[in-house]
């Protein structure tokens, strides 16, 4: 039985997400690795040019930059899935990873092949690793699906619909992990607004406060994470955890990064 590693990328490094973590993950679970890459305009490219892996298959398409409620991201992955042979998909957005120790039990429930998709649940880290939302309402999602073509990606690629049942929840932690560098979350703002939620008035009203905060970061203004917090995400009440950090994920604490390399 074959099991196909999938994510999605587009200027991965502007925007702060951890995508080497994440492709690291789905090379420990995964048969193949299916990358499908928007034509970055940062250096992601070089970055993913550092994966040293024959399992890796990086396919660039061209993405609808004027999209809106982020269902562009559902499209791509449809699109994604296409090109997976696996008999499973473990799909990962590119700044998501599971902790190490959950790899090896992942693998053997898919190889279990007794259901149509496996559900897990997310934590949502904030401004640092050691930080996340203390809740959120779509706190579940599924990530391994049965690679059918009767199921599907819905909504903004967080989960997936059509036939998924039978069904099963892991146990396991997703650690979404895309919103612990201060500087890329602003500009991430700013670009998911010009972009792929162009039609949201919050996601305007967010990246004209974002835009506020990257000229100060520019001119080296320090900016507490709770000023962020407050003025960018006040519906979100950030807590300090003691989750277990992934590996992967370890040498980011404490990095309050404005600048990016």
């Amino acid at each position: 039985m074959k099991i196909s590693g999938l994510t999605i990328l587009r200027n991965g490094m502007d925007s702060g997400y951890t995508f080497i973590e994440t492709i690291k993950t789905l090379l420990t679970i995964c048969d193949e690795v299916i990358i499908i890459e928007g034509y970055s305009t940062d250096n992601t490219m070089e970055a993913l040019a550092t994966i040293k892996s024959d399992k890796v298959k990086i396919i660039r398409q061209e993405w609808n930059l004027q999209s809106n409620a982020g269902l562009e991201f559902a499209k791509i992955t449809n699109e994604g899935m296409k090109h997976c042979s696996g008999d499973y998909i473990f799909y990962l957005q590119a700044d998501e990873l599971i902790h190490e120790d959950d790899c090896n039990k992942l693998r053997d429930m898919i190889l279990s092949n007794q259901h149509n998709s496996i559900m897990f649940s997310f934590v949502h880290l904030r401004y640092d690793v050691l930080m996340r939302v203390k809740e959120l309402p779509e706190n579940k999602a599924r990530r391994v699906v049965r690679n059918l073509n009767t199921i599907y990606s819905s909504g903004d690629a967080f989960d997936f619909a059509g036939t998924v049942n039978p069904g099963i929840d892991s146990g396991i932690i997703v650690y979404h992990a895309g919103y612990i560098f201060p500087y890329n979350i602003v500009k991430k703002m700013i670009n998911h607004a010009k972009y792929f939620y162009v039609q949201e008035t919050t996601y305007k009203h967010r990246a004209s406060e974002a835009a506020k905060f990257l000229k100060r970061m520019d001119l080296g203004e320090s900016i507490s994470i709770t000023e962020l917090n407050q003025t960018l995400e006040p519906y979100y009440q950030i807590i300090e955890h003691n989750l277990p950090i992934p590996a992967l994920l370890q040498p980011h604490i404490g990095k309050f990064r404005y600048l990016i390399s």
